[in-house]
Formats: structure tokens, C-alpha cells, sequence
């Protein structure tokens, strides 16, 4: 389910405000590299912040540069969720991983999209995240082609403690 919610947020993200109604994603903040979203409520459903991977020298495998999102959903009990929106089809069994310092995750598929296979492994990377400069993410998409992108992490911290402020 939060799947489908996450892809209701990159889409809600990525589209101008008149284009939809359903929802109200309100940009709360921009902290360096990473901005605060929130749902328009007063007790926030939701709130998340994003990056977007730096452009590689070599251009991207995307149409559009990948992102890197952090959820929280009060009401559930997810305190933060972290997903990666990567463009075309990830293969599957393609060891997709991301890392941070020396903190190195695996990662599962769907569509286009991944995220972190553990909870444990979720906190591990968050917490290396949190002193780390860069998180790096490795797939193999769909036509064989390998995927890499580079995230800053610089206002990381702050970010993610404003969100925890935000949607506790």
C-alpha cells in the first residue's frame, strides 16, 4: 500500500499544482540539497524529503534524474521509509544496493522504483546517511544497461530532523 502511496507522491511531486486535486503536497522547506513536503492537513498523513541524484558526466540512463525519497507516515507508525525513483524498470534478482560511507545495503525492485530490503538494514543506512557526503545507488535496468547515481547529502540531517518535527 505505501508503494502506491509513494508513487502518488513522485507523481504529485513532479506534476504543477492545478494538476491534481486529490491530494495537497506543500513544499515546507528546502534544506541544501533536500526538500520537506507535507500533506495540507493539520495532522500530517504524511510527510517526506527528497533529493535528486547529481547529473553524471557521462549522462544519465533516465529521462529525468533519479530521486531519492524519505516517508514518514504518523498515522502507521513509519517513522522513515526510504525509496529510490530510478526511471526505467529495474531487472529483477539484479542486486540492486545502495551506499553511504561504508555502510552497504541491498536493495529489491518494483517497477521503477527501490527500496531498502530491511528494516535493519533501512536504520543502518539511515544512520550512515546522517554522516556521510554522498549515497550511492547501483541496478541493472530492464535492457541489461547499469544504473548508478550519486545523492548529496549535505543538509541531510537537518532535513530529516525537520521531518521528524514535522510528522513525528
Amino acid at each position: 500500500m505505501r508503494a502506491i502511496q509513494l508513487s502518488l507522491i513522485a507523481a504529485l511531486t513532479a506534476c504543477p499544482a492545478p494538476a491534481f486535486s486529490a491530494e495537497r503536497v506543500t513544499k515546507v522547506e528546502a534544506v541544501l540539497a533536500w526538500t520537506l513536503y507535507a500533506d495540507g492537513k493539520s495532522a500530517h498523513e504524511f510527510c517526506f524529503i527528497t533529493a535528486e541524484a547529481k547529473p553524471s558526466a557521462a549522462g544519465d540512463a533516465a529521462a529525468s534524474l533519479p530521486r531519492v525519497y524519505l516517508t514518514a507516515w504518523p498515522k502507521e507508525g513509519v517513522k522513515a521509509e526510504l525509496s529510490f525513483l530510478v526511471g526505467p524498470s529495474v531487472k529483477t534478482g539484479s542486486g540492486p544496493s545502495a551506499q553511504s560511507g561504508q555502510t552497504q545495503v541491498p536493495l529489491i525492485s518494483r517497477d521503477d522504483r527501490l527500496y531498502v530490503s530491511t528494516a535493519t538494514d533501512e536504520a543502518k543506512l539511515i544512520e550512515a546517511m546522517k554522516r556521510g557526503t554522498d549515497l550511492s545507488v547501483k541496478a541493472t535496468l530492464g535492457g541489461q544497461a547499469k544504473f548508478a547515481a550519486t545523492f548529496s547529502l549535505g543538509g541531510f540531517g537537518q532535513a530529516l530532523a525537520k521531518l521528524r518535527n514535522l510528522c513525528g
